[in-house]
């Protein structure tokens, strides 16, 4: 590799860093939703998410409907009820996608 090479990579890795800062500037909370989707979805691609603790089970347990509650319930342990109806109503409609992960994902 000679030194135009190596100069002309750096410029265009200018120019796209620089088309960013234009980008970030022009709508910062686009690029914002952007940018920690991304990092997002390098982390989930790099590392297997799991539950830290067995009270988020017992917490989808009862989020869902499944294991020892008969019907998914807004009355979660540690969680704010208001987010509780929210993710009973999501479970109510789509019981086959796990509401309660996906939140986990996006608050925390």
């Amino acid at each position: 590799m000679n030194m135009g090479d190596a100069c002309n990579r750096q410029s265009r890795c200018g120019g796209v860093w620089n088309a960013c800062a234009r980008r970030a500037v022009e709508s910062p909370l686009a690029f914002a939703i952007l940018a920690v989707l991304l990092l997002q979805s390098l982390v989930l691609v790099a590392f297997r998410p799991s539950y830290e603790t067995n009270d988020d089970v017992f917490m989808t347990m009862i989020a869902s409907g499944q294991g020892f509650c008969p019907a998914p319930d807004e009355h979660l342990l540690f969680t704010n009820v208001l987010v509780g109806h929210a993710l009973k109503s999501l479970y109510t409609a789509w019981p086959a996608v796990p509401w309660y992960g996906c939140y986990l994902l996006t608050i925390h």
